[in-house]
């Protein structure tokens, strides 16, 4: 989001943008499926009805879905959070420890509902488009 818009502390203005970039992202990859590639959308999709929505939408147009979570604690999500600030001058919202407790408390986690990959099984996956990408590979 910070690629196209500058960093503002107004929700309502910090929502409206993004909701832009999901649209604008949505819109790509609808392109992409079509030409018949996989896509991975790596939001968060904080909210059960938002994983809904989105499974749903791709579901109506043929597409098979999933949803892999990969719950993690906050130490590791600390740690992860650090590392990836380090590495970067810019173009990411910055965050501390404070913000992330918080902001964990917005996170929906999937319910016995909503059937889940594991990490494991969504790395398997991976592998195989890898090698099915390949030529002459199986």
């Amino acid at each position: 989001m910070l690629h196209f818009y500058e960093e503002t502390s107004d929700r309502k203005l910090f929502d409206l943008r993004l909701q832009k970039c999901i649209s604008m992202i949505n819109s790509l990859a609808d392109r992409i499926l079509f030409h018949g590639s996989d896509v991975v959308l790596d939001f968060g999709y904080w909210k059960h009805s938002d994983r809904l929505l989105a499974m749903d939408h791709y579901q109506s147009l043929g597409h098979k879905t999933n949803v892999v979570y990969f719950p993690i604690d906050i130490d590791t999500q600390i740690k992860h959070m650090n590392a990836r600030q380090k590495s970067r001058i810019d173009q990411d919202y910055k965050f501390d420890r404070r913000t992330v407790e918080a902001l964990n408390e917005y996170f929906e986690e999937p319910n016995q509902d909503e059937e889940t990959l594991t990490r494991e099984e969504y790395l398997k996956i991976i592998g195989k488009m890898r090698l099915a990408s390949v030529p002459g590979s199986l």
